[in-house]
């Protein structure tokens, strides 16, 4: 297991070498449990709808043609800006840069036009800048943020447009260029928006682009100060409604 390494500006002070490593992995484990079961859920719950809300819709005779009613699926994927920092007594430390991002929504429209859904996001930048107050900028960090929860989206029409919101769990994933985890989270509140305009490419699915932003404050394992982050950037986004 991979231990965490100390900021050279007090991140980590107080832990001896052995116990460190020890308290680490215990951490981190339980860090990664936690955040594995909320996503076990979601995903078991998205079985679930996937399966049987179609079903469901069938049954009741309409045929959902060009209408946001029924079963719905949204998936995007693109890419912007993310950065995430953390402020201490002496020092702020930053790491940030282009991300890859990730958006998935599966739920229900119980009334027209307005659905509701559990929700999973994600950001990650793969070559991302860490800066601080005292130290040059040093490239070939990996950081990034995963959550999930639920939400609500509410479709424009006739336009085919959206507004979507989402509130959850995160949890920072921070690494150097070697893979050890410069730093350890627990599961804390984040939030995700996207606001989207989609066209109908058949009866069912309509295909659109989107922008897309999350905000999140991450308690930090080893500290008193919270790591808060925010990504920002544009979808390639798909519906099935």
């Amino acid at each position: 297991m991979p231990a965490v390494l100390n900021h050279p500006r007090g991140y980590g002070r107080g832990y001896g070498f052995d116990d460190e490593r020890v308290e680490n992995a215990v951490a981190l484990a339980r860090s990664e449990v936690n955040v594995q079961l909320c996503f076990a859920w979601v995903l078991c719950a998205a079985v679930c709808l996937c399966f049987c809300l179609p079903a469901a819709a069938q049954s009741t005779g309409q045929d959902g043609v060009h209408t946001h009613d029924g079963f719905m699926l949204r998936l995007g994927l693109g890419f912007g800006y993310g950065s995430e920092s953390r402020k201490g007594e002496d020092f702020t430390v930053s790491y940030s840069g282009v991300a890859g991002l990730f958006d998935l929504a599966i739920g229900w429209t119980l009334f027209e036009c307005f659905g509701v859904h559990l929700s999973a996001w994600d950001w990650a930048a793969g070559d991302a800048t860490r800066s601080n107050d005292h130290d040059p900028s040093v490239t070939g960090y990996s950081v990034g943020v995963v959550a999930g929860g639920a939400g609500v989206t509410y479709f424009l029409m006739p336009w085919s447009a959206y507004l979507s919101a989402s509130v959850g769990v995160g949890d920072l994933r921070l690494e150097n260029a070697d893979g050890d985890k410069v730093a350890m989270t627990s599961p804390w509140p984040a939030v995700h928006a996207v606001v989207g305009k989609e066209w109908w490419v058949s009866a069912n699915w309509g295909l659109g682009a989107a922008l897309a932003a999350d905000y999140s404050v991450l308690k930090d394992q080893h500290a008193d100060s919270p790591w808060t982050g925010y990504s920002l950037g544009l979808l390639l986004s798909a519906t099935y409604n």
